[in-house]
């Protein structure tokens, strides 16, 4: 009996192909377009954005898996190495340094720590025990440059007002008063005795 058309076992059936739109020399499956244009174009413009990336960018000189802009590598090249030469010397930096023992935020010489790690943390017990002690003591109301117990000053503030008034008096009577020319151990009244320095020594030689 002759063919009658049919496939025969096994054969298979020829793929209908068309142009693939927006690209030259190209065809693509029929049947899968037509299943999905809309993700055709989708992939289409992917591909040409990524074509176009390709074009605009170059890849970074000395930098692996990097790509720069084209046209501003072109533009300015000695900025571009200057800043790698910059970026380059961070990375040594970071290498020769290491993150300081109990501070946070804080790098140091890694040569440094290594050659007396002693010195370190004793520099670093010192620090400490002075920001403790900066947390016990506070400034001295009324004081320029004196720190005292923030525990005693908070458990008697009346007794340190009065302390520091009779302190301020004191240093008042100094400055009003002066030591008494050739009198040991004998103050006397500084206005007065420059008003009339004269009857002061008068005085004394009536004395004697």
């Amino acid at each position: 009996m002759g063919n009658n058309g049919s496939t025969q076992p096994g054969a298979t059936e020829e793929v209908k192909t068309m142009k693939a739109p927006g690209r030259e020399d190209t065809r693509i499956s029929r049947a899968h377009f037509e299943e999905n244009p809309k993700r055709y174009f989708q992939e289409h413009r992917d591909e040409k954005k990524k074509q176009t990336a390709e074009v605009k960018t170059m890849k970074a000189p000395g930098r692996e898996d990097t790509r720069i802009s084209r046209t501003g590598f072109e533009g300015n090249p000695k900025r571009y190495f200057q800043e790698y030469r910059d970026e380059k010397k961070k990375q040594i930096a970071e290498v020769k340094m290491m993150k300081a023992p109990g501070r946070e935020d804080t790098r140091i010489s890694r040569a440094g720590f290594e050659g007396n790690p002693k010195r370190y943390f004793q520099e670093y017990h010192d620090e400490k025990k002075k920001q403790i002690a900066e947390v016990k003591t506070m400034k001295a109301p009324g004081r320029e440059d004196t720190r005292i117990s923030r525990a005693g000053f908070e458990g008697n503030p009346k007794r340190y007002f009065q302390e520091h008034r009779d302190e301020k008096k004191k240093q008042t009577a100094e400055v009003k008063t002066m030591k008494a020319p050739g009198r040991e151990d004998t103050r006397i009244s500084r206005a007065g005795f420059e008003r009339n320095p004269k009857r002061h020594f008068q005085e004394r030689r009536k004395k004697k």
